[in-house]
């Protein structure tokens, strides 16, 4: 039975880090205008693109620490 669960955090994992690896690719892959839409700078999106899929921890200034809030203060000053 553990056995069982062992193998399904793995495909767990394994999917999850699939998952990862394909909404950075379509992050690098938007336009300068939908960037914009969602407060996004090139750089951030290439910087994020650029990770390898199992780095799925925040990035140091990356938008998970600032939070949605965070982002729309910045871009209004």
């Amino acid at each position: 039975m553990m056995l069982f669960r062992l193998v399904g955090k793995i495909v767990t994992k394994i999917l999850f880090w699939r998952e990862v690896a394909i909404q950075r690719e379509a992050l690098g892959s938007l336009s300068d205008e939908l960037l914009k839409d969602i407060g996004i700078t090139r750089a951030e999106a290439v910087r994020e693109a650029s990770r390898p899929f199992w780095d799925t921890a925040p990035a140091e200034d990356g938008l998970y620490r600032r939070g949605p809030s965070a982002v729309l203060k910045q871009r209004t000053n």
